[in-house]
């Protein structure tokens, strides 16, 4: 609220000019002088010379400009200072303006017939009436440079109440989210003690017996236990350690499968200690199992990750498996993405489509 309070002051303040649509005002003055002079001549049966009318009429919609952009917003530019500023530039700009019309008559009762020199003469009744005028313009100056100021103020604060309400929607849309994945993280839980008690008596059953099984068993143990792990509350973990369940994985599914899948897992010895968010490597080791065609010897997946100059890439290429497309296809890749955008924001970037030859390509760029 301060800040909304601060920026419509500065707004009142502001020493910048209204803004003028030329064809509006040139419009309204045409109206006015017409109305101005057709008055005069009822009410007194006198028609002004022509060029009379243009001259003082040139002079009093100068003096409307000038206090309207320049007068006043050199007065208010000091807020503290407008109570004698208004008042000290106003009379200047008044003692100007009978100064000018002085002139102008005295132009046109020596070099026109507009005005007959014996009515050239400075008394009080030229003084006032000139006082008069430059008050009645100076007046219009100032309702036009406030009013335009008012349309100014209501619409910075059109604006901010805009902002306000797109910020409570976007903040109930947050909230909604939280309590959706809160609803699907109790709905998914299950007693890590019950399931990790289970898988051992399977182990325990079938290590003897049927040894790939049981290392089956044990893989998929470890992979759950750190699943798990990481989805209480740690925000950040070594990459080595996510490195390690991606092999888990790879093993898990060469036992499944009982043969040799062509993937290949490179990555810079640096990249072990980089604090990354957890699951996002085995999401995408999982998607080039799931998706992907693994079968090819001259076609292998490929997942390498690099960190240079403090960018974290990951990168994953596969040859995509044509004859499988189930539902939900993108559905981890979007899951991932809104993992990084609320850890990241605007550091944190991920490209995936379709390549020539039927490769699918995902990119992981973070910015640490």
């Amino acid at each position: 609220m301060n800040g909304s309070l601060t920026y419509i002051k500065q707004l009142l303040t502001s020493n910048k000019r209204p803004q003028i649509n030329y064809k509006v005002h040139l419009i309204a003055w045409s109206i006015f002088i017409f109305y101005e002079s057709f008055a005069v001549w009822l009410a007194t049966g006198i028609k002004g010379h022509v060029l009379s009318y243009a001259l003082h009429y040139a002079l009093n919609i100068g003096i409307f400009y000038i206090h309207a952009l320049f007068i006043l917003p050199l007065a208010f530019r000091k807020p503290k200072q407008f109570i004698w500023r208004v008042p000290v530039l106003t009379a200047i700009e008044i003692l100007l303006y009978i100064f000018a019309s002085y002139q102008i008559d005295y132009f046109l009762a020596h070099f026109t017939t507009a005005i007959e020199i014996e009515d050239l003469k400075i008394n009080n009744w030229f003084v006032f009436g000139s006082l008069w005028r430059g008050i009645y313009f100076i007046g219009f100056a100032s309702g036009y440079y406030f009013l335009n100021n008012y349309l100014k103020e209501r619409t910075a604060k059109a604006q901010l109440e805009k902002q306000a309400m797109e910020q409570v929607l976007k903040e109930k849309d947050t909230a909604i989210e939280l309590s959706n994945a809160k609803n699907a993280y109790l709905q998914a839980q299950i007693n890590p003690h019950f399931l990790f008690n289970t898988l051992n008596f399977i182990y325990s059953q079938t290590h003897k017996t049927q040894p790939a099984a049981a290392k089956a068993i044990i893989l998929l143990t470890n992979i759950m236990r750190y699943a798990i792990q990481t989805d209480q509350g740690v925000a950040m973990i070594p990459l080595e350690k996510e490195l390690e369940q991606v092999r888990h994985l790879i093993d898990l599914w060469q036992i499944r499968k009982k043969q040799v899948l062509n993937i290949k897992l490179e990555y810079d010895e640096s990249c072990k200690t980089v604090l990354f968010i957890p699951l996002v490597l085995l999401t995408l080791t999982e998607n080039i199992y799931k998706h992907g065609d693994l079968t090819e010897p001259l076609a292998p997946a490929q997942i390498t990750i690099s960190f240079q100059k403090d960018i974290l890439i990951i990168n994953t290429h596969n040859f995509i498996n044509t004859g499988l497309k189930p539902p939900g296809f993108n559905s981890g890749l979007e899951n991932i993405r809104l993992r990084l955008f609320h850890t990241y924001g605007d550091k944190a970037k991920l490209k995936y489509g379709q390549e020539p030859d039927n490769y699918f390509k995902v990119t992981v760029t973070v910015l640490k």
